[in-house]
């Protein structure tokens, strides 16, 4: 069976619509058991979270890829795991740039601030009260799940399927800022998502992504913790002070990420058969 799946168009459609139909029958089915035995549904979130992500693949799987004898498979290897410091600052630039972009988006008026004050509850009410659910759903579930599907699944799929690389790693960071649904968090996504999958092109491994994923994610968390608000403090710098630094951090270490792993990409398939860019 040929492990190197291909994604087509239709096939991100469907994967999708999968998606968020998985997360309204699986959200309705769960938040009936927790009105039947008197919890909060948002202890059930890592469950919702998993079962949502293993019911697209399931239904994907005999869909279209059983049919068309080809399999998705994991990859955590140490691909290019010594230029991680690298990345890593190339990541944290397009933090402080994610942050400063972010906070230009209004929370007060209209539509927004209904928004605004949805995702406030949603993250700092249940972070206060179910700060172990939170970390799990957060720092455990979703770096993990999240890399598996959208850096893994569909930007390789994509990829094999010989879709260019950039267009792949925009494609499917905008499909990562998405399914955020909120414009604060959907920012941040599309902007991580691109720098996740330039990283993943370059290793075809997982394991770097999931890393700074959760690195990003456990620095969240602890922010929430600590200062009970989903704006960042600024530690005494100004907000575009910190852009500026974003967008050096990734110019600098973006140029010597992509110098250095120049011809390290990911083996992908060509007309069926697997190949290698790695030299």
């Amino acid at each position: 069976m040929n492990n190197n799946f291909k994604l087509k168009w239709y096939d991100i459609i469907l994967v999708i619509v999968l998606f968020f139909v998985g997360i309204c029958i699986i959200n309705t089915f769960f938040l009936y058991l927790a009105i039947i035995i008197n919890l909060n549904p948002y202890v059930f979130t890592p469950i919702i979270t998993i079962g949502n992500y293993i019911l697209v693949y399931t239904v994907y799987h005999f869909i279209s890829l059983k049919p068309r004898n080809e399999s998705f498979k994991i990859s955590y290897s140490y691909n290019n795991i010594k230029f991680f410091p690298i990345a890593f600052l190339l990541f944290l630039g397009q933090y402080f740039v994610s942050e400063y972009l972010t906070g230009l988006i209004p929370t007060q008026g209209g539509i927004l601030e209904k928004m605004y004050k949805a995702m406030s509850y949603a993250l700092l009410g249940n972070t206060e009260n179910y700060p172990i659910i939170t970390f799990i759903s957060v720092c455990i579930v979703a770096p993990i799940f999240e890399e598996i599907f959208f850096r893994g699944f569909i930007l390789k799929g994509m990829l094999n399927n010989g879709v260019k690389p950039y267009a792949a790693i925009l494609i499917s960071s905008l499909i990562f800022g998405g399914i955020h649904i909120f414009p604060w968090q959907a920012v941040g996504g599309i902007l991580a998502g691109t720098i996740l999958g330039i990283t993943f092109y370059k290793s075809g491994s997982l394991l770097t992504c999931t890393t700074l994923h959760f690195i990003n994610n456990f620095v969240a968390y602890l922010l929430f913790i600590r200062y009970k608000s989903l704006e960042s403090p600024d530690f005494g710098f100004s907000g575009f002070a910190l852009f500026i630094v974003g967008i050096i951090l990734i110019v600098i270490f973006g140029h010597f990420y992509i110098k250095f792993t120049k011809n390290k990409n990911m083996e992908i398939t060509k007309y069926g058969n697997t190949i290698s860019d790695s030299k």
